[in-house]
């Protein structure tokens, strides 16, 4: 189950069809992955692309829009509300931030 969801969390764009990869029923498929990840999966979902978004931001000579259509987020406002909720600052201060270190 753990190779499953970890070969293709990437590739979907939500749990339902990550549930669907897997060939259970969503609640079933909720339960298995809350036990084997300790998350709920939305949760950690949320956790690897903030992950990634922080990684390929920290990179030099990433932006903003490169990261929006890497990570398919449809609008600069939505990209904005990520990077607040996840990070605390707008990508651009993420950016400045990540590429001083």
């Amino acid at each position: 189950f753990k190779a499953l969801v970890l070969e293709n969390y990437m590739r979907v764009d939500n749990v339902g069809e990550l549930a669907k990869l897997s060939h259970m029923g969503r609640s079933h498929f909720d339960e298995v992955f809350k036990k084997e990840f300790g998350l709920s999966p939305g949760q950690w979902m949320l956790q690897q692309t903030a992950k990634h978004v922080r990684y390929h931001l920290s990179e030099p000579g990433a932006t903003i829009s490169d990261a929006m259509i890497k990570f398919n987020f449809n609008s600069p406002t939505h990209f904005t509300r990520f990077c607040k909720q996840q990070f605390g600052c707008t990508p651009t201060e993420l950016i400045a931030k990540l590429q001083e270190l």
